[in-house]
């Protein structure tokens, strides 16, 4: 008996004694219009239900259970065929060739089960001298036929111990491939843990040269804003200079500290940080690429504050002019959607080549050379920590599409705007 024996195993087993159930029952009519035995129906009505009884018995009862049964029909079977050899003329009939088969039929009947077949064979050698003493026939046909006996029974024995070792091959191939997907499982586990290491680790290396440039860029900036005070009136570029020096300070405040949360108690006018964003960028875009806004209807506010807002959308539209290199339009299309806000900037570059799809977003990695590889960082970590998504798929102009869904602010009234630029 194999230890575990499966509920597919079962399953065939219970199937095997079913069948030939029905098999044994349907040779009646042989016994009564070929044979003439018509007191074999009780017998084979024994047997049938012995063999229905031991097939449920394996669908639902224990281990010891199921091999108690095959054991039990094995033997109870080997009488049955005995029985039948009397009564359809002894040796000489032709249910007796069935006895020296038996076993087979054991093996057969009970794959995997060599004890069952051991059994019937040992309840066979028994009564088959019962059967020879019962018809006074000589004692050489007698030993022929439990040399012929102990043949089937060698070869049924045989046919199990195969069964076993496959089945047993089998269950180890099972197990073996089930040790290497939890390896392998494992093995991916520890290398995401070591890549976020790493990227903790670069982090911190970030953090460590931002601390050294903020001091003195901010010390400059001071300056830059404390002359330019002076000279401020209504020159509109005065003031966007000032604007952007403010913005920039703002910006170096919020990577000085890179690895920190986003503010996520503010809120923001998404259309504002937009126009704003655009405004800020213009000198850039203005000479390589248009950039065409269109704002949906009822925008509602999100969450962040608008400096961290104006350096994202910069960011990502920068990103969309210099991947750009026919002047094609960059597309900014701010919508309302369900629970928020969607933001699509979509460019007519070349696209990203699919090998470096997903690497763009890890720090110091960028595509085109003299920059650092943490502008898209930036932006993710961001529009994550303020619970929403940032994905880069392909443009149907043949270039790359970056899409932000951000949830609407908590106990955020929507805006009723509609503007395009």
């Amino acid at each position: 008996m194999l230890p575990g024996l499966t509920d597919i195993a079962r399953r065939e087993r219970a199937g095997m004694m079913l069948f030939a159930g029905v098999v044994c029952l349907v040779h009646y009519p042989l016994d009564v219009f070929v044979l003439d035995l018509p007191d074999t129906g009780l017998l084979r009505l024994a047997w049938t239900l012995s063999f229905l009884a031991a097939g449920w018995l394996t669908l639902r009862g224990s281990e010891l259970a199921v091999t108690a049964a095959a054991h039990a029909l094995g033997v109870g079977s080997m009488i049955a065929v005995l029985s039948l050899a009397h009564l359809s003329g002894g040796p000489d009939g032709y249910q007796f060739w069935w006895l020296l088969v038996f076993p087979l039929l054991a093996a057969l009947i009970s794959p995997g089960d060599w004890h069952a077949v051991a059994a019937t064979t040992v309840a066979g050698l028994v009564g088959t001298p019962l059967l020879f003493a019962a018809w006074d026939l000589p004692t050489v046909e007698l030993l022929l036929a439990e040399l012929a006996l102990l043949s089937s029974a060698g070869l049924g024995i045989f046919a199990c111990l195969r069964y076993t070792r496959q089945r047993r091959a089998e269950h180890e191939a099972r197990t073996s491939q089930a040790q290497l997907e939890v390896a392998l499982a494992d093995s991916e586990q520890r290398r995401s843990q070591v890549e976020r290491l790493l990227i903790q680790e670069r982090f911190i290396t970030l953090g460590n040269l931002t601390a050294g440039m903020t001091h003195d860029l901010n010390n400059a900036l001071g300056a830059l804003l404390a002359n330019l005070d002076f000279v401020r009136e209504d020159d509109e570029a005065l003031q966007d200079a000032n604007e952007a020096g403010e913005h920039l300070r703002a910006m170096l405040k919020d990577l000085s500290g890179v690895a920190r949360s986003a503010h996520t108690d503010a809120s923001t006018d998404v259309s504002e940080v937009v126009r704003s964003a655009v405004r800020l960028s213009e000198p850039t875009w203005r000479r390589r690429a248009p950039v065409e806004v269109a704002f949906g209807e009822d925008l509602p506010r999100i969450g962040g504050t608008s400096d961290q807002w104006i350096q994202v959308i910069v960011n990502l539209v920068l990103n969309a002019v210099e991947a750009t290199s026919n002047k094609a339009p960059v597309r900014l299309t701010l919508t309302a959607v369900r629970e928020g806000v969607q933001l699509t900037i979509d460019d007519g570059g070349n696209g990203i080549a699919p090998a470096d799809i997903d690497r763009v977003f890890e720090p110091f990695y960028s595509t085109r050379p003299g920059h650092t590889g943490l502008g898209l960082l930036f932006c993710r970590q961001v529009i994550e920590e303020l619970g929403g998504v940032l994905e880069l798929s392909p443009s149907e102009r043949g270039g790359t599409c970056a899409t932000v869904f951000q949830p609407r602010a908590v106990s955020s009234a929507p805006l009723t705007l509609v503007d395009s630029a």
